[in-house]
């Protein structure tokens, strides 16, 4: 299993070659729990890291990492310039020392 570590130098990375880039992010407690529960289903960023349908963004709490999917971004009307709102769906959460790429999750839920 990987640690946490080890993946922390770059705030966008990919864990392994063929993996979508993890876009590592800060947000306020109340926007995560929206995100949490289902009530917020969107996130709104400035596009400085080109975000991409299929790319995650990972946000942290005290406990634990959660992995956000891509499934959808809007960009121009309505939105300032350079800013995009993205519609994400929770894929992964787990434990800061239990953290695993998102591949190896799926290998073992399928595995069961």
């Amino acid at each position: 299993m990987m640690q946490l570590e080890l993946l922390k130098p770059s705030p966008q990375r990919s864990i392994m070659q063929n993996e979508p880039p993890i876009h590592k992010l800060k947000i306020k407690d109340e926007y995560l729990k929206d995100l949490l529960s289902g009530k917020k289903v969107f996130e709104i960023r400035f596009n400085d890291r080109n975000y991409k349908v299929g790319e995650f963004l990972e946000f942290e709490d005290k406990t634990h990492i959660h992995l956000f999917e891509i499934f959808y971004i809007h960009e121009g009307l309505g939105l300032q310039e350079n800013y995009v709102c993205m519609s994400v769906g929770r894929k992964v959460t787990m434990g800061k020392s239990d953290f695993i790429t998102w591949r190896e999750f799926e290998k073992e839920q399928n595995a069961k």
